[in-house]
């Protein structure tokens, strides 16, 4: 099948006045990496100094079997200049 993608987007309420530094890591839910979709797991990822978000992109492999819609997550971690309110979108 085809494949599509994910966006996710990890935000801050406010800009802040030095980058905030976090780590992104894919987890399966009843999707497995690898067949359902491309894990990732990025260390060192920043948003700037002044600005309030940064996208990530995940490559759904689309398949022709019919089953129930399947889940993942993206799990953010180790976040220094923030406090974190949601660490799993």
């Amino acid at each position: 099948g085809a494949t599509s993608t994910a966006i996710f987007t990890v935000s801050l309420d406010r800009p802040s006045f030095a980058a905030v530094t976090f780590s992104i890591a894919t987890a399966n839910g009843t999707a497995t990496a690898g067949s359902d979709y491309v894990s990732i797991n990025l260390t060192g990822q920043s948003i700037a100094a002044g600005q309030t978000s940064k996208t990530f992109a995940i490559t759904i492999n689309g398949d022709s079997t019919v089953e129930p819609d399947e889940t993942f997550a993206l799990a953010v971690s180790g976040v220094v200049g923030a406090t974190v309110s949601d660490s799993i979108l």
